[in-house]
């Protein structure tokens, strides 16, 4: 499954890293691109030896260029200990200190949003929702306190937890597990995800335009060979779904 998010804008050069890294770190990457308007995208896989789904590329496409298979491999090794990585256009990565988690003003805070991303949050109180409807099979439940209890703590759920709550008390069954996109765009001019399996290290690919300059990058997270042993593969695929 692919996602495209919003569009960004890059300058001549960008910054393939963690967020949580400075600039001087060895494990991250700059490359001049062709500016202008990008696509952003994320690929997920399922095929994960039973850790659910994950993000297992993360690419950026100029407007003007279709993608193709002719993916070339560069000598960029994206190092994650923050377990996301994104490409960030080089006029927002910041010179010295990227920030800590939880800042709402800092580059590094405001990359952990929107990796926590759409629907985090909601996904976080589902597994909650989940373990205790799971308790309540196994002890004396009385649906009509359990509703009154919700009553009482309304104000303290967002509409969405809410209603996802007042649901399962009444039918005794879960909800669809709400959707989690793992990234998102970076103040228009950066995509972040989730980097697969978390930190470790990953390769990173371009392709080139006729004149030879960089009009996408990618960052491989999960290939579709890591676990071929437990199904066939199927190829992720970064072509237009317009």
């Amino acid at each position: 499954m692919t996602k495209e998010f919003g569009r960004i804008t890059l300058s001549d050069k960008v910054v393939i890293s963690d967020p949580c890294y400075s600039r001087d770190t060895w494990c991250m990457g700059t490359s001049n691109v062709k500016p202008g308007p990008y696509r952003t995208l994320l690929t997920y896989t399922d095929k994960t030896a039973g850790w659910g789904t994950r993000v297992a590329e993360l690419m950026v496409a100029h407007e003007t260029h279709t993608v193709n298979d002719n993916w070339e491999k560069t000598d960029i090794h994206v190092g994650v200990d923050s377990g996301q990585a994104g490409i960030f256009c080089d006029t927002i990565y910041p010179h010295g200190d990227t920030g800590e988690y939880g800042e709402k003003d800092t580059f590094y805070g405001q990359c952990c949003n929107a990796t926590l991303g759409e629907g985090y949050e909601n996904r976080q109180r589902w597994h909650d929702l989940k373990r205790e409807l799971e308790s309540n099979a196994k002890s004396d439940f009385n649906k009509q306190i359990s509703l009154e209890v919700l009553e009482d703590m309304k104000n303290h759920y967002t509409p969405e937890v809410y209603q996802m709550r007042k649901t399962a008390i009444e039918t005794g069954e879960m909800p669809p597990e709400p959707e989690w996109h793992q990234g998102n765009t970076v103040m228009d001019k950066g995509l972040v995800s989730s980097s697969g399996f978390g930190d470790g290290g990953y390769d990173c690919f371009i392709q080139k335009d006729e004149e030879g300059k960089i009009v996408a990058i990618k960052i491989v997270f999960i290939g579709e060979n890591d676990f071929e042993e437990d199904e066939e593969d199927e190829d992720f695929d970064f072509e237009d779904e317009e």
